[in-house]
């Protein structure tokens, strides 16, 4: 799996609206998110997590039930927006966090199959056996791309 871009909006430390390219890195391989304690490292890492899966990364200090920003309204958009590809196409991920504005509980989730290499142009499922497709299990992702720091 290659992850092409990530957006958030009103998701952890994030109020406003972030693009990661990760596009950007491709000719080196690699990468690191660097920055002091509290400047949204792992926030990173939970958004792309619970795009493709649903969940976060971290499992002791953190919950999909916390992922949306305390920085923002009710009314505030909160969602992480990802694109990556596989072997059969490039996808794009589009997950709110559940949160209740007003007494009222909100929830989205959406795939967008885009037509690239090896694309059918069909959209592909993310959630519920979405690993197959994605071709990691999420504590692969959290085990393989989360380094702690202290």
């Amino acid at each position: 799996m290659k992850i092409r871009w990530l957006r958030i909006t009103g998701i952890g430390p994030f109020a406003s609206e972030h693009t990661v390219d990760f596009s950007a890195f491709e000719d080196s391989g690699l990468f690191l998110l660097d920055g002091p304690t509290g400047a949204g490292k792992s926030t990173l890492i939970d958004a792309i997590t619970f795009a493709l899966y649903g969940d976060v990364a971290r499992t002791k200090d953190a919950s999909k039930d916390r992922l949306r920003s305390n920085h923002i309204s009710d009314s505030d958009p909160s969602e992480a927006d990802l694109v990556f590809e596989v072997a059969t196409g490039i996808y794009r991920v589009t997950r709110t966090p559940a949160y209740t504005p007003a007494g009222k509980v909100a929830a989205q989730f959406k795939v967008d199959a885009h037509t690239g290499r090896g694309g059918s142009g069909r959209a592909g499922r993310v959630a519920h056996g979405g690993a197959d497709r994605v071709g990691a299990a999420r504590r692969g992702l959290r085990d393989s791309a989360h380094c702690r720091s202290g």
